[in-house]
């Protein structure tokens, strides 16, 4: 169920036979690798499924948004053929097919007799996935029909499947590896999802269909909680919110848990390993409190020497189970910095309990040495957050004119912030970590799953483009360029 088409499963199966015949008399076959570059939700997962049974390997890119782009595939990754929806703004490559809504629908009531020769066996390769955690610099995972099949399964244990066959509501796009499995599992489990609403409506769509579970990135509950209306609507059959990319703040979890659903799961992972682990979220949680791990995942926190740290002590996370992905494709370097040793490094830092629960303190690439004085930005952001008419907000370094990291703080206001008073709280709380400069922005820069990306706030700021918060105030976090 999307904005702009409903398919029954039997009108699904229709649709994705005719698809794939279509497909087949373009010359797309099997072994043959194609990008989805689409805007409809709907017809993204008849074209997967499609593509599925041809024993083609898929790839969803990003349709350009200006005339002149190109679209943006990871290097390293060839690229058969490219699937395109009108209209397209971008430069349509040579070997593209365009594809649209009417693939949905097909004249007539023939369902054809497909005799497609699918994947030569359950570990050939069938989906690519990039993933670009907060660097931009996107890498390539290839997955075969064998694995997604084990996280479909591994992600139904305790409460995570419960409500499975329920309606369930997706803030996440099929593109990204959390919005597909999302499909995957709700498809696999006879359910309803819901694909495509914009944040003001799903209060409504919730209400209307009586949804049981919704999935989203921190980022986007907090959208929903702000422009949708809540309280307007009876949200008594959403059971579960469940909420993945990064770590939610304790305000966002209280605003949440009472606007939206008392049940608020959290869950740490990565397109890499799968689920790692998962929890019941509450305001009076540690910030970055990430839930118990999954049995089958092996964790540890090591220091720089690779030294296993004891429980409760900070270090470097690394993860192994036997399901885990082993390199990137076509990309040895970033293949040897995060596969070492048979672990996973996804570089986060965190600390592991002796109950084993999961607490994540930030990323080792994104800590601040302002001078000396070392700290992540999700401890700044804990203090900033809980400041009266901060909805959301970003700490990174940008080096001054001696090469040292000084502390500045991307804001988003949903009302008037007193620049004075905010100062004086940051200094009575942080002390030689308060920020040395405040910037307003109208919204945060995220990848896909929700993960702020710093290292473009710190660009937009080395260039001047985003204008510091002024001592009078801001009441709606505009953003401003010079």
């Amino acid at each position: 169920m999307t904005p702009r088409a409903r398919l029954t499963y039997a009108v699904f199966y229709r649709a994705l036979l005719v698809s794939a015949r279509r497909l087949e008399e373009a010359h797309i076959e099997q072994g043959q690798v194609v990008a989805i570059c689409v805007q409809s939700h709907a017809l993204h997962c008849v074209l997967l499924a499609a593509l599925d049974r041809l024993g083609v390997v898929s790839i969803s890119l990003n349709p350009p948004k200006r005339a002149g782009e190109t679209i943006d595939a990871p290097e390293g990754v060839r690229i058969d053929r490219f699937l395109i929806e009108p209209p397209f703004m971008g430069v349509t490559p040579a070997n593209s097919l365009s594809v649209g809504l009417e693939w949905l629908k097909p004249p007539g009531n023939e369902t054809p007799d497909l005799k497609s020769p699918g994947f030569r066996d359950e570990h050939a390769m069938m989906r690519i996935l990039t993933t670009s955690g907060t660097t931009g610099m996107a890498k390539a995972i290839g997955f075969s029909s064998r694995q997604w099949e084990s996280r479909v399964l591994l992600y139904s244990v305790g409460l995570l499947a419960e409500g499975r066959s329920g309606p369930t509501i997706s803030l996440f796009g099929v593109a990204s590896a959390g919005g597909f499995r999302i499909a995957l599992e709700t498809f696999w489990a006879g359910g309803t999802l819901f694909l495509g609403w914009p944040a003001e409506s799903i209060a409504e769509v919730i209400s209307q269909n009586k949804i049981v579970r919704a999935y989203g990135s921190p980022a986007t509950y907090q959208s929903v909680v702000e422009r949708s209306n809540p309280d307007l609507f009876d949200l008594s059959s959403l059971r579960y919110a469940l909420a993945t990319g990064s770590v939610t703040s304790a305000p966002l979890v209280a605003a949440i848990r009472r606007k939206f659903c008392r049940t608020y799961l959290v869950l740490y992972g990565s397109t890499e390993m799968g689920m790692v682990s998962y929890g019941v979220a509450t305001p009076n949680q540690a910030s970055g409190s990430s839930g118990v791990l999954v049995p089958w995942v092996q964790a540890q926190a090591v220091n720089e020497e690779g030294k296993v740290m004891p429980p409760g002590v900070e270090g470097m996370l690394r993860f192994r189970s036997e399901d885990m992905v082993t390199s990137y494709l076509n990309d040895p370097k970033a293949s040897a910095e995060h596969f070492r040793d048979s672990w996973f490094y996804p570089g986060d830092l965190g600390v592991i309990s002796e109950t084993r629960t999961l607490t994540i303190t930030g990323r080792s690439n994104e800590r601040i040495n302002a001078g000396g004085v070392k700290t992540s930005p999700e401890r700044i952001e804990d203090v900033i957050t809980a400041y009266d008419g901060i909805a959301e907000c970003a700490a990174f370094g940008v080096p001054d004119a001696g090469g040292v990291d000084q502390i500045f703080v991307a804001i988003v206001a949903n009302a008037p912030v007193d620049l004075d008073g905010l100062r004086t709280y940051c200094a009575a709380k942080l002390g030689p970590r308060a920020p040395k400069r405040f910037l307003k922005v109208a919204k945060l820069p995220r990848n896909e799953n929700g993960k702020i990306l710093r290292s473009e706030l710190a660009d937009l700021a080395r260039r001047g483009e985003i204008e510091a918060l002024s001592a009078g105030g801001s009441s709606n976090g505009e953003r401003h360029t010079r």
